[in-house]
Formats: structure tokens, C-alpha cells, sequence
């Protein structure tokens, strides 16, 4: 190294406990924040610190000057955030920049990039420099220490590690094929992320056939046990289970009418002590089809045979010859 590189490192090196203790800092932190939203964060921040040959490349040899790369570089400390939907990078990101216990600056948006190029399909993220504020983090000497977030898809995820490595490094960022390739995968990410938003559209549609006919079994089934709560909705075993009215049409109404003039039937059957099934709204759907659609429901049942058998039992039905 020379004269100006060795003063560089030895400055880096000096302050790598405090890039540590604010990298663990803003770990935590996003965790607090993000967490109690629900988005569906696919891989939780774990933050890295520039390496000493990284941090003197982008100091000395970039088409930039610094005057003060110790405190210009932002991203001498960085995480990121990486969620299933783009629609949650903007919560999160909104999430970010409104806590109060630090300063931030974008340093890139997404919607911003498309509204500039729109005809360019490129890595999309969100990035934001959060700052700690003077006297709320105890353990900083400097409060001019940026750590870099990034936020993005799983999808952009897998993008920006692929560009890495074949247009950041060596001399695959100027092959001309390597590049399309790349340009058409985010072009064809991006329709695919536009497909994913749309399913959870649908899926958050409660007036859609499955999801309108689970919520209407709630409240009959309450009228049995009123103490379930949503939160106690066994999302899995139900999925299983409405398979049986994909090709069944079965109405709501049609359940209800029934279950109202059965309820000492269904009140005999729906015990808490026969399993774990008759703790779900779903074993109104399976008492109503027991009774009305007897023969499909055999043919077509899920799950095993001893769990059908133990449904038959509790309803007090003859399973006939089985």
C-alpha cells in the first residue's frame, strides 16, 4: 500500500467497533419495527461491514472524489431486508424512515427509477441511509456513521446476487450477451412479481367462494363453542379440507338452513374432546356433507380413514359396511 491507502486502512480499522455495535444496532432495531407488521420477511437483516480492499476501491479508485471517505461513504456498514411482495417494500420502508431514533436519506427508490426510465427493466430495490441521532445511541463516539438498508423482493434478491457476480466483477460487465440476458430476467422478474401481487389480491378477496363459505362457518360453529377466536383458525388442516367442495357446489345457506334444524345433532358431535378437528369451523362443513352428500364425502376424504371413522362416531352415523 501506499502512503494514502495505509492512512485510509488505519482509520477503517479504527472505527470498526463502533461499525459493529451500529450494525448490530440497526439489525435489532428493524427487527422490532418490521416484525409486528406481519410482512412475510423471507430473510431476516444481517448486516456486513465493507471490507478494507472494498471500502479503499470505492475511496480511491471510483470515478468520484471524496474529501472525507471516512464519513462520505455510506454504506461502510449496510443490511437489508428482503420480503416476499413488492407492495411491502414501501411499508417498509415508510416503517424506516419514520422512527425516531435516527436521521435516514433515500438513496434509492424504486418508483422513482421507473418514473425516470421507464422503458429500463433493472434491479429494483429501495435503499435508505438511517443515521443515529446525537444522545439516543449511547455507544457511538461518531454520529456521522451511515449503515446502508436495502429493501427488496426475494425475487430482486436473487437478481442482484446473479449481477454480482457477472456484471460487477472482472470483465463480464461489459459482455454484451450477459447483460441482455440480465436485462430480459428482471423484465420477466418484474411480470412475475406483478402475478404474485395479483394472487394475494385474490386471496385477500373474502368474498371469493372458499375463503366466503370458511368465514361463514365461523359463526355457526361459534354458536357451539363460542369461545374460538380467528386467531385459533387452523389455516392448513381447513385448506385440506375445503378440497372437498371444488367440484361439491355447496352453499352457505344451504349449510346454515341445515345446521338450524340439526342442532342437537350437531351439538352432540361437536365436542372439544373428539380431536383436534372438531376444535375447526370446518367440521361443519364435514357434518353437513355427512349427512347430505354421505357417498362423496367417503370417496373423496383427505384425509385418514381412522379420522373419518372417528367423525362418523362422534355424529353417531353408520358407516355402513367399511
Amino acid at each position: 500500500m501506499n502512503k494514502i491507502e495505509l492512512e485510509l486502512a488505519h482509520k477503517f480499522e479504527s472505527i470498526q467497533p463502533d461499525l459493529l455495535d451500529w450494525g448490530n444496532y440497526v439489525d435489532s432495531t428493524l427487527e422490532k419495527i418490521l416484525i409486528p407488521l406481519n410482512l412475510e420477511v423471507k430473510i431476516p437483516p444481517r448486516f456486513r461491514i465493507k471490507s478494507q480492499r472494498s471500502f479503499l476501491d470505492k475511496a480511491l479508485y471510483r470515478n468520484y472524489t471524496y474529501s472525507d471517505p471516512i464519513n462520505e461513504i455510506d454504506d461502510k456498514v449496510a443490511t437489508r431486508v428482503v420480503l416476499l411482495k413488492s407492495s411491502d417494500i414501501q411499508i417498509a420502508g415508510d416503517l424506516i424512515k419514520t422512527f425516531p431514533d435516527w436521521d435516514f436519506k433515500i438513496t434509492k427508490d424504486i418508483n422513482q427509477l421507473i418514473a425516470d426510465k421507464p422503458q429500463i427493466f433493472d434491479y429494483q430495490s429501495m435503499h435508505i441511509v438511517v443515521y443515529p441521532k446525537p444522545g439516543i445511541v449511547k455507544f457511538l463516539k461518531d454520529y456521522t456513521y451511515g449503515c446502508e438498508i436495502q429493501i427488496r423482493t426475494l425475487l430482486q434478491h436473487a437478481f442482484a446476487e446473479v449481477s454480482h457476480d457477472s456484471t460487477y466483477k472482472g470483465p463480464y460487465q461489459y459482455d454484451k450477451g450477459i447483460v441482455r440476458h440480465l436485462a430480459k430476467s428482471m423484465a420477466l422478474m418484474e411480470s412475475t412479481d406483478d402475478y404474485f401481487l395479483e394472487i394475494y389480491r385474490l386471496m385477500a378477496d373474502q368474498s371469493r367462494k372458499y375463503a366466503a363459505l370458511l368465514n361463514g362457518l365461523i359463526p355457526i360453529y361459534q354458536n357451539f363453542i363460542p369461545d374460538f377466536q380467528l386467531v385459533n383458525l387452523n389455516t392448513d388442516l381447513s385448506d385440506r379440507l375445503m378440497k372437498l367442495v371444488t367440484t361439491q357446489d355447496i352453499a352457505l345457506t344451504d349449510i346454515q338452513y341445515f345446521v338450524a334444524g340439526h342442532t342437537e345433532v350437531f351439538k352432540r358431535g361437536i365436542k372439544k374432546s373428539n380431536g383436534l378437528l372438531f376444535h375447526q369451523p370446518i367440521i361443519i362443513l364435514i357434518g353437513y356433507m355427512l349427512y347430505v352428500h354421505n357417498d362423496f364425502l367417503k370417496e373423496n376424504w383427505p384425509l385418514s380413514q381412522d379420522l373419518l371413522l372417528e367423525v362418523f362416531k362422534a355424529f353417531n352415523y353408520s358407516y355402513g359396511n367399511y
